[in-house]
């Protein structure tokens, strides 16, 4: 579409040759970001359009639009696309890739805001920037992608905010002012101007279930397959395990686990699969967890909550990964299939003659064969390396049925790529790095190369977990609206004053280490003598480090705009160190409580 930009307002038109008095339009006013729909533009156009964007992610307001109503010269920021790259083309419809976005403050700047709050705006700005240079936004004008094959053949709304899934929609938050003006319009459809994107959260801030029932980590993926007019699809799921636990990253390599048994655990478990059984129909919830250790702990917790639920279209497998599949013999998740064969043989999968896509995105089927009544919910602890090599096996079985259903395969062929870039997709929006074992899922047999990567990513994620995913998180919860900005009681979360008490182990590590390396390459002093100071100062070493590990919480990057992840199920915080990790949040602003969301 065009966008105008003048010192009134925006002004946007889609850029497709019908006549000029036909085409609706959209104005955004400045600075308050007013949105009007199909009326007289009432400012002057420029003669051009100053740059061509590809649609309207939504309007944010941050403090200068907060403070809107008594300095007239702030207001919110509007949010639109403007480089895209081409995914794919499904069924006549363009899947994009966003590359690139512009955020436009419909303000006139921010002088209205003292220093504090100019800083403060430029860093919440700085979030959206990498939210939106992330590499997994897509979107499509003509296709609801938030929906699978056979929901979109039962959903026929006209309208495609109505249509789409809102779990998967990412903007839903920022694009809430449009969707509350057009919606109520018949004379404009909302694809011209806004468009719906799907994309979560990361890794080690993000664990568990919440009060409404929603898991971590949620991911829904669809496998089609198309020959000629026939299309087949196969739906899995994955999503954290739906009780309340965490994990606290404190430089360790395994951060320690806490569980929550709270007395509404029970109920928010129910919300989560009667949502799912209301969703997909028979579900089969396949946890690969070790039965040993802390993780036992969380598979017990399971199969307890499972076993009070009692419905029967919800079926616990237990599988312990790690004890069935020793020493990388991953092809014994074979045993797994055979388990579950049964049932996913009841659930099936959708199959359908198509006639032909419709331009509103709708698909219209002349023959559905057959339709998915059922669904495999697989997790592990993060739902990503044991998880992709389970849903790998499980797409490449049903795929080859599919294929071989519609007689393009016999029986040994297999198609692997697939899954494997799946897996990769999904590791490295949660994780930051690429899937483990992901050799195995792309070849079927593990190589020297794939240990190699899975140690180089494993280092990667120790890295990214600790000490960048913290802003991660921050610029995800700002997008999506899980923190908003708020003029009663605004405090500057950005504010923090630096402990340099932090220095001093890493210091008398660094040292030590030095003064170590000198002691072995040096010919000055007695053997006696290099051998004191040298069981001396590894002492020191070995000291300095034990301190700093065990003070590890201090050292590593947390969110700023909410505080730790502990949710108000768990209060009071239990562990001395969820203790520590409020009074680290606290020493942001002494001024303010922590206050638990």
């Amino acid at each position: 579409m065009n966008r105008y930009v003048t010192g009134e307002g925006f002004y946007f038109e889609p850029n497709y040759v019908i006549p000029v008095n036909t085409k609706p339009t959209l104005q955004i006013a400045r600075p308050d970001g007013t949105i009007r729909v199909n009326e007289p533009v009432s400012f002057a156009l420029p003669s051009r359009p100053q740059r061509t964007v590809y649609g309207i992610l939504g309007m944010i307001q941050l403090l200068s639009g907060i403070l809107l109503a008594s300095r007239s010269s702030l207001g919110p920021y509007l949010i639109v696309i403007t480089e895209r790259k081409l995914a794919c083309r499904f069924l006549g419809h363009y899947i994009w890739k966003v590359t690139g976005s512009d955020i436009l403050p419909c303000g006139n700047g921010t002088n209205g805001l003292d220093s504090q709050q100019r800083a403060d705006e430029d860093k919440f700005v700085e979030l959206l920037k990498t939210f939106l240079a992330s590499d997994w936004i897509y979107y499509s004008s003509t296709y609801d992608l938030t929906r699978s094959l056979q929901s979109e053949v039962t959903s026929r709304h006209e309208k495609s905010f109505l249509r789409a899934n809102l779990r998967f929609v990412v903007n839903r938050f920022i694009a809430a002012p449009f969707i509350q003006v057009l919606e109520q319009r018949t004379d404009t459809r909302l694809e011209d101007f806004l468009v719906f994107c799907i994309e979560g959260c990361t890794r080690y801030h993000s664990r568990g279930i919440d009060d409404k029932g929603n898991v971590s980590n949620f991911v829904e993926t669809e496998q089609i397959v198309l020959v000629d007019d026939d299309v087949a699809s196969f739906v899995q799921i994955r999503g954290s395990i739906p009780l309340f636990w965490r994990q606290n990253i404190n430089i360790r390599y395994k951060p320690p686990f806490e569980f929550y048994n709270h007395a509404s655990m029970t109920s928010v478990f129910e919300a989560h699969f009667k949502r799912l059984l209301e969703d997909y129909g028979q579900v089969t919830a396949v946890n690969l967890v070790n039965h040993r250790g802390w993780e036992g702990e969380l598979a017990k917790m399971f199969a307890k909550q499972a076993r009070e639920f009692s419905d029967p279209k919800m079926n616990y497998v237990p599988f312990d990964f790690n004890k069935q599949c020793p020493r990388m013999q991953w092809d014994r998740v074979s045993i797994l299939l055979d388990q579950i064969e049964g049932e996913m043989s009841q659930q099936g999968w959708f199959t359908g003659r198509l006639e032909r896509p419709h331009g509103d995105g709708q698909l219209s089927f002349t023959q559905i064969s057959q339709k998915q009544n059922g669904v495999v919910r697989t997790n592990c602890i993060d739902c990503l390396d044991r998880t992709n090599l389970v849903q790998g096996y499980l797409g490449r079985r049903i795929l080859t049925l599919q294929l071989c259903h519609f007689g393009v395969l016999d029986k040994t062929e297999t198609v692997q790529d697939f899954w494997a870039d799946n897996g990769d997709a999904v590791s490295r929006q949660y994780s930051g790095t690429g899937a483990l074992k992901a050799d195995f899922t792309r070849t079927g047999r593990r190589t020297k190369m794939g240990l190699v990567a899975d140690g180089v990513n494993s280092m990667m994620r120790f890295f990214l977990n600790n000490f960048t995913d913290g802003k991660r998180q921050d610029a995800m919860d700002l997008f999506y609206g899980h923190y908003t900005v708020r003029l009663d009681n605004y405090y500057s979360p950005f504010i923090y004053r630096f402990d340099y008490q932090l220095l001093v182990s890493p210091a008398i590590m660094v040292a030590s280490f030095l003064v170590m390396f000198y002691l072995l390459l040096t010919s000055s002093l007695s053997a006696g003598t290099r051998l004191f100071m040298t069981l001396f100062v590894t002492f020191i070493f070995l000291f300095a480090t034990m301190v700093f590990f065990n003070d590890g919480v201090r050292y590593v990057q947390y969110p700023r705009l909410r505080p730790p992840p502990v949710a108000a199920y768990a209060r009071p915080w239990a562990s001395a160190l969820a203790d520590k990790q409020r009074k680290l949040f606290n020493a942001i602003d002494p001024s303010r409580k922590v206050h638990v969301i």
